[in-house]
């Protein structure tokens, strides 16, 4: 399953955000988030990965986020699938993918293959913050 998320040309705001945002799992030790992404077109893209750690009042409305993961694109991007592999601590609850661009006409992020697993990651596309 692929998830697409495009900023159509007619659409003039300056600056434009969306979130996907996972199930809340349960996990006692690290786990290994597995997913890959592409971004294309003419704009400054950011994409990040937010873990909404453990201890949140959601009643109260407070919401704790860790930044995991980020890639920010300033030029035409690659129209090419990048996998990534991102640690996740077990304080982790839930995740956000946030995405946004904020100049440019033509604006195109994919996210396939999410996965998470237990244990780090040691694959060759790992990333830590």
């Amino acid at each position: 399953m692929v998830l697409q998320a495009v900023k159509p040309s007619y659409v003039k705001s300056k600056f434009t955000s969306a979130v996907l945002e996972s199930p809340e799992f349960i996990q006692s030790t690290n786990s290994c988030l597995k997913f890959s992404f592409k971004l294309s077109g003419n704009s400054n893209i950011t994409l990040s990965v937010f873990g909404v750690i453990d201890g949140n009042d959601v009643n109260e409305g407070v919401i704790h986020k860790r930044l995991l993961w980020r890639v920010i694109t300033h030029y035409s991007s690659s129209k090419m699938w990048t996998p990534t592999e991102v640690d996740v601590g077990s304080d982790v609850r839930r995740l956000h993918f946030t995405s946004s661009y904020d100049e440019g006409n033509v604006y195109s992020m994919g996210l396939d293959n999410v996965t998470i697993v237990p244990g780090p990651c040691l694959g060759k596309w790992c990333t830590r913050m």
